[in-house]
């Protein structure tokens, strides 16, 4: 039985069903009052540089203010690729052409 093994339910002498466990995004927002996505946010933003943050917030002002709604997750896409490179000891294409 599932949730006898998962341990929801009464053993012999109690007359009461144990509650389910809660899911790990639920305690850590009972833990921070916030969401683990917020949390992380606030801690990311928190290793910045205040000077460095501000700079970053103003980019991030200008490119929402350049792109169009659909534009958006192509961005989005193209900064989490990490950037491509060639094998060492050898240059990528880019570095190829520029040197031409």
């Amino acid at each position: 039985m599932l949730g006898h093994s998962l341990g929801w339910t009464r053993n012999e002498t109690s007359q009461t069903l144990r509650a389910a466990p809660l899911p790990q995004r639920v305690r850590a927002r009972q833990a921070h009052g916030i969401s683990v996505d917020e949390h992380a946010q606030q801690t990311r933003a928190l290793c910045l540089r205040p000077e460095r943050r501000h700079e970053l917030d103003e980019l991030v002002r200008r490119l929402r203010a350049e792109l169009v709604r659909d534009e958006r997750p192509y961005v989005i896409d193209q900064v989490r690729q990490p950037e491509r490179q060639g094998r060492p000891g050898r240059p990528d294409a880019t570095e190829q052409e520029r040197r031409q």
